[in-house]
């Protein structure tokens, strides 16, 4: 349908976070072994948050990525925001639907 309305974008969106005390071990993401998540503690003096979240939108059909990087867990306020970016970025450009 988006190819045949050029004021329509066709996307794809996701939202992922993680915790900056342990980075993420893609080889540990496999069938063979089972892996154990366990929570890191941080101290209370730390001034940094514990966690990392990304925001991304790709849209293939006009060669355009959009991340958002964002200090702490996902809350309905970021991606709500983020979304609202996108709405009006898209706007601008002549798309009546994202």
């Amino acid at each position: 349908m988006a190819a045949d309305h050029p004021d329509l974008a066709l996307g794809f969106e996701d939202e992922g976070w993680w915790s900056r005390d342990t980075q993420p071990q893609r080889h540990a993401w496999s069938e063979d072994e089972l892996v154990r998540l366990v929570e890191q503690t941080v101290s209370a003096k730390d001034p940094d948050g514990k966690a990392m979240a990304c925001y991304g939108l790709s849209v293939p059909a006009a060669h355009q990525r959009h991340l958002r990087f964002v200090q702490g867990r996902p809350v309905s306020r970021v991606p709500c925001a983020f979304l609202a970016w996108l709405a009006c970025s898209y706007t601008a450009q002549g798309q009546r639907a994202l």
